[in-house]
Formats: C-alpha cells, structure tokens, sequence
C-alpha cells in the first residue's frame, strides 16, 4: 500500500471547565491513498531519471576536476621549461657578456656598445626572474588543484619527446565504461 496517511483530530476543545476525556471530540483516521492514472510510476520513472541525473552530474564534475588537474600539470610543465630555457640563455649571454667586456678592455669594442649588451643580460635575466615566479605560481595551482600543501616535487615530462598536434588526433572509443577521452597517437618511443 503506497503512503498510507493517518490523521489525528481533536475538536470541542474549550479554556473553561475542561475535561479532555468527557468533553473532547477526538478521531484517529488511517487512509490508504489509491493512485489513478500511473502517478505512482511516473513518481518512480521522476526518482530513477533524478538519480541517473546526479550519476551523470557526478561524472562530468570528475571529468571537469580531471581536466583542471591536467591543465594545471601541463601549465606547471611548459612554465617550468619556459624559466629552463631562459636560465639557459641567461647562462649563455653571460659568456656573451664577458666576452664583449674583454674586447672592451682590449680597446677593440665601443664602450656603448657593451652598455647595450649588458643592458640586454640585465634585460633577459629580468625575464628569467619572470619565468620563475610564473613557474612557482604553476606549481601553486597544481598543488591547488591536487590537494597538495607542497610542491616540492620534481615535474619530470620531457617536452623535447612530445608530437606536435598536428601528429595526433583525440579520438572516443567505442565502448568504454568511464566515458572519458582517450589520446591516441603514432608516437613510438626510441629505442636507446
């Protein structure tokens, strides 16, 4: 029987002279509710679609955690070789550097010239300066995005072995039970 209802009533109630027992007029119903025209199944179909709909809001809020999380490693990744390639070339111009001042005090190079190299180290290791806190700022999101208090770990993907995009394509698979993207590429691993 699909939600019975009972009911409980108490009528004649007075402020005066009052005996509940005697003077009260007290009913207790029970009444069974007969539904017409499948409400009962629609109220099941409306429970059973409700629940399919948080399984499936359930999935894409795990798929959107993945994807943050993702973005968020690559983010860390390409920001850290971005501050690798300028700490090099900090590295480099600062050979540069000294090898123009010893022309410079060899007498065989303009003094505004060195000015203007070393302007440009200064310039170039304000940019490496940059790219670190850009790269700790990624790794502050990534650690955010993990549930990390710390990121001293090390962001160990090599990004001269990556394709390009253009070599590889995302693809869904025809049957999977998670229902989430899958790359798929040509990209074979060198033997060494």
């Amino acid at each position: 029987m699909p939600n019975p209802r009972l009911i409980f009533q108490s009528e004649n109630l007075r402020t005066t002279n009052f005996n509940y027992g005697q003077n009260a007029d007290t009913f207790l119903y029970a009444s069974p509710a007969i539904e017409t025209s499948g409400r009962r199944g629609a109220r099941i179909d409306l429970a059973k679609s409700a629940a399919g709909r948080m399984r499936l809001e359930e999935q894409q809020l795990r798929r959107d955690v993945a994807l943050q999380v993702a973005q968020a490693y690559w983010n860390a990744v390409t920001t850290e070789a971005v501050f690798t390639r300028y700490k090099e070339n900090a590295e480099y111009f600062r050979q540069i550097v000294e090898y123009h001042e010893a022309r410079l005090r060899e007498g065989k190079a303009a003094e505004v010239d060195v000015i203007r190299v070393r302007l440009e180290g200064q310039r170039l290791a304000a940019a490496a300066d940059n790219a670190k806190l850009d790269a700790e700022k990624a790794r502050l999101e990534l650690a955010r995005n993990i549930g990390s208090g710390s990121y001293d770990w090390q962001l160990t993907e090599d990004l001269t072995r990556l394709e390009s995009p253009a070599q590889s394509t995302m693809t869904r698979p025809q049957q999977e039970s998670r229902g989430s993207w899958q790359h798929s590429s040509s990209y074979k691993p060198e033997a060494h």
